[in-house]
């Protein structure tokens, strides 16, 4: 089985970080910050991703999961044209914590033509927009539930014990293993 999964507010905490840049060093609101423009983003996105950190319980999921035979698939918005080396920053980030995967996908946006390209089976984001994409040509879709996104129509997580719990189940049913 194939998972795609989305890097920042999914497996990692860089909201929080993006929060305090935007309150102390800029003139955007927190609402926007999906929205940011590209100056935001080359002059903080280096020390924002710098200091990201995967939430807890990644690190095990994503092991459990190899371990099972799943195949992981990160489809990130993640942009590598940037005044920074966003792949090597990622690449880094990813190996500092010893979390495997079997490929990283930068720059999707809309996500869904990646993953149906990649034949994902199941697809894991926190932005409702990312699902839609996604969703739209056939895949499942759970959606990672922070403090600013909890009101959706997919399933919902807001940690990864209990998501790796549900993927297991999922895939035994849907897969048969």
């Amino acid at each position: 089985m194939k998972i795609g999964i989305d890097i920042d507010d999914t497996i990692t905490d860089t909201k929080d970080i993006m929060i305090e840049y935007i309150e102390n060093y800029t003139d955007f609101k927190v609402e926007e910050m999906h929205d940011l423009p590209a100056s935001f983003w080359e002059t903080f996105g280096e020390r924002i991703y710098q200091r990201v950190n995967f939430k807890p319980g990644v690190k095990e999921s994503f092991a459990f999961l190899r371990s099972i035979g799943c195949e992981i698939i990160i489809i990130t918005a993640r942009e590598y044209r940037t005044n920074y080396d966003i792949v090597k920053l990622t690449e880094d980030m990813f190996k500092r914590n010893e979390i495997n995967y079997d490929k990283i996908i930068y720059h999707s946006i809309p996500k869904g033509p990646d993953a149906q390209k990649e034949n994902i089976d199941l697809f894991i984001d926190d932005l409702e927009y990312n699902l839609e994409s996604v969703g739209s040509y056939g895949i499942d879709c759970i959606k990672i539930v922070n403090d600013y996104n909890n009101d959706n129509k997919y399933r919902q997580f807001n940690n990864w014990n209990d998501l790796t719990k549900y993927i297991e189940l999922w895939g035994r049913e849907k897969n048969g293993w």
